[in-house]
């Protein structure tokens, strides 16, 4: 992987990144490689917090925390799930997952609802005002990233491609491992 890195600089913001790469989850074998994962972790938290600065804040589309908008997309990717899967997946405490959730409920985004193979068992499900507005929130993304807002030539449909499966490969990894912070 090949970055330049400019001291000070947001890393979200850097023009040195190149796209390519494999799909699967890169191991810091070098110095090199362990400082390309320190520059993706930062760049991707920089662009989290961007895009969600600048989610559509208009009438039809409820004002959502990056952690409400989060629990969504897991619900989306998850139908069904129970609250203590969402937080577990998540990695976040259960207390937190629950006052998400209640907001959600509140503002007609989740609903609760009987497992039909298990009434024992409650899951989360998405209404279709959930969907409807993560189809805007994602659209609002989309154009960010691609068309709008200071866009100028980006990366190719290659390098996006390369880059989604990366992320999604790091993010799995990330999911089925329990972290220990390295001892300096």
């Amino acid at each position: 992987m090949n970055t330049q890195r400019v001291s000070g600089s947001d890393p979200a913001d850097a023009t040195g990144a190149t796209g390519a790469g494999t799909a699967s989850a890169p191991h810091a074998e070098s110095a090199e490689d362990a400082s390309a994962l320190v520059d993706i972790a930062e760049a991707v938290q920089h662009l989290a917090r961007k895009l969600s600065a600048r989610v559509p804040a208009d009438d039809g589309l409820d004002p959502l925390t990056p952690l409400e908008t989060l629990v969504l997309q897991s619900i989306q990717r998850n139908p069904g799930i129970a609250p203590s899967a969402l937080a577990q997946n998540l990695r976040i405490q259960r207390s937190n997952t629950s006052v998400a959730v209640r907001r959600l409920e509140e503002l007609g985004l989740v609903v609760r609802a009987r497992d039909p193979q298990d009434g024992r068992r409650i899951g989360l499900e998405l209404t279709d005002k959930a969907r409807t507005n993560l189809r805007r929130i994602q659209a609002a993304w989309q154009h960010l990233l691609g068309t709008g807002e200071g866009a100028g030539a980006g990366p190719s449909p290659a390098d996006l491609l390369t880059t989604a499966r990366t992320l999604q490969a790091l993010d799995a990894r990330l999911a089925e491992t329990h972290f220990v912070p390295p001892v300096p």
